[in-house]
C-alpha cells in the first residue's frame, strides 16, 4: 500500500500489468498524465468541499475532467482514432460529459439518488462502477480471461467500499436484458457461486 499511495494497487496493477505491455503505452510518461491530471482533478473537488476518494482506483479517474479523460484516451492505449472518438463519446454519454457535469448515465442515477445510507458516504457509487468498466475496457485484456468480468466486478466492490450490491444496482439500472445474459454466463463459465452472479 505504501509503494502505491496515493492510488489503490488495482489501478497501480493495471498500469504496469497491462497498460505497459501495449506497444503505444510509453509507460512513465503515459501514466504519469494520466496520473498527475487524476489527483489535480481530485484535488480541485476535495478544494471545493466535494467527495473525494481515499485512495485512487481505477474507478477514481474523473471522466468529466477532460484532461483525465484526454490523457487517458491519448496515452497510447487507442491507436486508432476513430475508436478513440467514439470512447469519448461512450465516457460522456455513459459516464460523465466534461461539458456538462449533469449529464452521462452515470452521473445521473448518482445525481438523483438521496444521500442515505452507503450513498451519503459514497455519493458517486454509479460513476465510479461505470468508470471502471470504462478503464477496464479501453484496452483488451490479456490472454482474453474468461474470468475478466468478476476480476472487474471484484475491483469495482474494492473501489464501492466491498458492498457487492453497488454492482447489482448499477447492472441493473443500465444493463439491458441481453448484457445481463451475458454477464450470467460469463459468470457460469468463470465457475462463479449462483448467489454472486445472480445481478
Amino acid at each position: 500500500m505504501a509503494r502505491c499511495y496515493p492510488f489503490h494497487p488495482s489501478l497501480i496493477r493495471l498500469a504496469e500489468e497491462e497498460w505497459s505491455q501495449h506497444a503505444g503505452f510509453q509507460r512513465v510518461r503515459s501514466t504519469i498524465q494520466v496520473f498527475a491530471a487524476t489527483v489535480y482533478e481530485l484535488a480541485e473537488r476535495g478544494g471545493r468541499g466535494e467527495w473525494a476518494p481515499q485512495l485512487i482506483g481505477p474507478g477514481d479517474l474523473p471522466l468529466s475532467a477532460r484532461s483525465v479523460r484526454d490523457s487517458l484516451l491519448d496515452s497510447g492505449l487507442v491507436t486508432d482514432h476513430r475508436t478513440g472518438a467514439s470512447l469519448r463519446e461512450i465516457a460522456a454519454a455513459e459516464v460523465a460529459d466534461p461539458d456538462h457535469p449533469e449529464r452521462g448515465t452515470a452521473r445521473r442515477l448518482d445525481l438523483h439518488r438521496e444521500p442515505v445510507g452507503w450513498n451519503s458516504n459514497n455519493p458517486r457509487a454509479a460513476e465510479r462502477a461505470a468508470t471502471a468498466l470504462f478503464v477496464y475496457s479501453v484496452c483488451p485484456r490479456p490472454g482474453g480471461r474468461r474470468d475478466a468480468v468478476w476480476r472487474l466486478c471484484s475491483v469495482i466492490a474494492e473501489a464501492v467500499d466491498g458492498d457487492v450490491t453497488h454492482i447489482q444496482m448499477t447492472i441493473q439500472l443500465t444493463a439491458s436484458s441481453a448484457v445481463k445474459d451475458k454477464i450470467a454466463a460469463a459468470a457460469e463459465g468463470a465457475g462463479v457461486a449462483a448467489s454472486v452472479r445472480d445481478l
